[in-house]
């Protein structure tokens, strides 16, 4: 609706868009925040202090991967699982994110090496720009989960219907 976008690929001439950072987007009706664990449960949680006992709030802002007993493990999130049960949740979806994503960029590439050999060939310009729609279409459902920091575990379910649809 105002007719912006961020760069013009080099190769196609298309025009695209660069997400930035869409955490808190994608954190929106996710498992995580209908449950009700807020960004700070997993990232700035609640620790205690060995030598005085009192609680505070960690500003060690990382992945709960690293404080997986204070995040994941505390009694209100998984309390029945294991560290590693933890860690192989967390591994698996980011892997399969991942995964997913490279998928997607193995099209794009096809896509985009279509397009080019289009234009070399003189192919009507009308049709050009409805690949080149294609390929914006595409690149937003991708770009997203690259520009994402979780590797679409913030919200598995949406980083796989997102990342399909750029593949079709």
């Amino acid at each position: 609706q105002v007719n912006f976008l961020d760069f013009k690929h080099t190769l196609t001439g298309g025009l695209l868009w660069k997400a930035q950072h869409p955490e808190a987007e994608t954190y929106y009706n996710s498992k995580h925040a209908k449950a009700g664990a807020g960004c700070d449960s997993c990232h700035t949680p609640k620790m205690k202090n060995k030598k005085t006992g009192k609680t505070y709030t960690s500003h060690f802002a990382v992945t709960p991967r690293v404080q997986l007993k204070e995040t994941c493990l505390a009694s209100k999130c998984h309390p029945t699982w294991t560290e590693e049960q933890a860690k192989y949740s967390i591994d698996s979806i980011k892997a399969f994110g991942k995964g997913k994503m490279r998928k997607a960029e193995f099209w794009l590439a096809a896509l985009i090496d279509k397009i080019v050999e289009a234009k070399k060939a003189n192919v009507d310009p009308e049709v050009i720009k409805q690949a080149q729609d294609q390929h914006l279409r595409a690149h937003i459902l991708w770009e997203y989960w690259t520009a994402e920091n979780s590797d679409g575990f913030h919200n598995p379910e949406l980083a796989r219907e997102s990342l399909t649809r750029s593949v079709d």
